[in-house]
C-alpha cells in the first residue's frame, strides 16, 4: 500500500510538472453546456444553481492546471488520500475534457488542421494518461 502511494506521489509530481510545462490550464467554461443540457432534459430548475456552483468550483480547480495535480500528490503525502485522489482526478478530467474539445473543434473545422495534435497537446495527452494511472495507484487507508 505504501509503495503504491509513493509511486503515485512521484507520478503525480511528474504529471503536474508536465502540465505546468505545457502551459495547460482549462480555458473552457462549461456553464453554457450545463444550461443547454438542463433545458434539453427538462430538469427541475431549483437544482440548476447547485449544478452551476459545482461547475464553478470544478472550473476554478481545473484552471490551476498542473498545480491541482501537484496539490493532490502532496495531499497523498499528508495522508489525505481521498481528497488528494479527487484533486488528481479533477486535473486529469479537466485535461481530458480540454483535449477532447480541441479534437472536436478541429473535426468540426473550427480550428486549423493539425492544431489539436501539436507538441503541447502531445504533452497534455501524456500527462492525462499519467494522471489517470496516478489516480488509480493511490490506495486510501483502510481500502485495498
Amino acid at each position: 500500500m505504501l509503495r503504491r502511494n509513493i509511486a503515485a506521489v512521484i507520478l503525480g509530481l511528474i504529471t503536474g510538472t508536465l502540465l505546468l510545462l505545457s502551459g495547460y490550464s482549462n480555458p473552457i467554461d462549461y456553464s453554457s453546456y450545463i444550461l443547454l443540457a438542463w433545458n434539453l432534459l427538462n430538469l427541475p430548475s431549483q437544482y440548476l444553481p447547485i449544478a452551476l456552483f459545482a461547475n464553478a468550483v470544478l472550473q476554478w480547480l481545473g484552471s490551476f492546471g498542473g498545480l491541482t495535480v501537484i496539490a493532490g500528490a502532496l495531499l497523498v503525502v499528508a495522508k489525505i488520500q481521498r481528497i488528494g485522489r479527487w484533486f488528481i482526478g479533477i486535473g486529469a478530467g479537466m485535461s481530458l475534457l480540454t483535449l477532447v474539445w480541441r479534437l472536436v473543434r478541429e473535426f468540426m473545422g473550427l480550428a486549423p488542421p493539425g492544431s489539436a495534435l501539436d507538441l503541447f497537446n502531445g504533452i497534455i495527452g501524456l500527462a492525462v494518461v499519467l494522471a489517470i494511472i496516478t489516480e488509480e495507484l493511490i490506495v486510501v487507508e483502510g481500502k485495498i
